[in-house]
């Protein structure tokens, strides 16, 4: 396991007509694949890219994402 020494976000996945989403950090929405388990997503409004995976909430059992900025928004 990899400890980042930055900022690390954990959400829940809403849904949007159909669609998976997640916020960025400045509050703008990201789409996620269907089925995704990680991915890389840069947000369009504000540069930052983040390496996504895929958990589940332990309480409700909802689907949920960790989020963590990569150096240099790549």
């Amino acid at each position: 396991l990899v400890m980042s020494k930055g900022m690390i976000g954990v959400q829940e996945v809403t849904e949007d007509d159909g669609k998976s989403l997640i916020a960025c950090f400045c509050g703008t929405a990201l789409g996620l694949r269907e089925g995704f388990h990680r991915e890389i997503l840069k947000c369009a409004e504000c540069g930052v890219a983040y390496r996504v995976f895929a958990a589940v909430n332990p309480r409700t059992q909802g689907a949920m994402v960790v989020m963590i900025p990569r150096e240099g928004g790549k």
